[in-house]
């Protein structure tokens, strides 16, 4: 009986009496192999899945992160299982453990989790009420006898010290959101 023929019946007989880590089949993945049976189940190092899954993909590794590799077994089947992130996309590849080829892949969209803006820091003195008004007035190009309806409410946004203006000109509603140490405009609205 040939060596290689005789690890993978050895294989799938530890796999077959549950010495493999059982994964829940509503979570969609297989059972992991015991580092132990690694070796034995494949004749492809984790580097070369990887470097496999990278060819396919004709990426580098350095233009990908989170990189994950290990000894899958799905459907009765050995695999190598090599997952990754490039930017916004994750990727995932089932690799034949022998011969390195692509057994099956795919590459979803999953936008990294956005980080928390940096707050600005307060300056000295904050702008006052009618200081921030009076940005607004300006971007808009209206005067304070044309507005209606100007209400100001000072907040933390983001912890960023902040004014939010609203006012009305005829039948245009206005907007804005200004940083109360700087002036900056950070948000504007005009609705016709």
């Amino acid at each position: 009986m040939p060596i290689k023929f005789f690890a993978s019946a050895m294989i799938a007989a530890l796999l077959m009496t549950g010495t493999a880590r059982a994964v829940s089949p509503a979570s969609g993945q297989g059972a992991q192999l015991p580092e132990s049976t690694v070796a034995a189940a494949t004749t492809l190092t984790e580097a070369e899945a990887i470097a496999a899954a990278l060819d396919h993909a004709s990426l580098t590794e350095s233009e990908v992160s989170d990189i994950r590799a290990r000894v899958e077994r799905d459907d009765r089947r050995i695999h190598w299982e090599v997952r990754w992130r490039s930017g916004d996309w994750v990727y995932d590849f089932d690799i034949d453990p022998d011969t390195g080829a692509i057994l099956e892949w795919d590459r979803d969209h999953e936008p990294a989790p956005k980080t928390e803006k940096p707050t600005e820091p307060a300056p000295a003195q904050e702008l006052t009420r009618e200081e921030a008004q009076a940005i607004a007035l300006d971007h808009a190009g209206v005067t304070a006898d044309q507005v209606t309806a100007l209400r100001t409410h000072r907040d933390h946004d983001d912890r960023t010290p902040t004014y939010e203006i609203e006012f009305r000109v005829g039948r245009t509603e206005y907007e804005y959101e200004i940083h109360a140490g700087t002036g900056r405009i950070l948000d504007f609205d005009r609705d016709d």
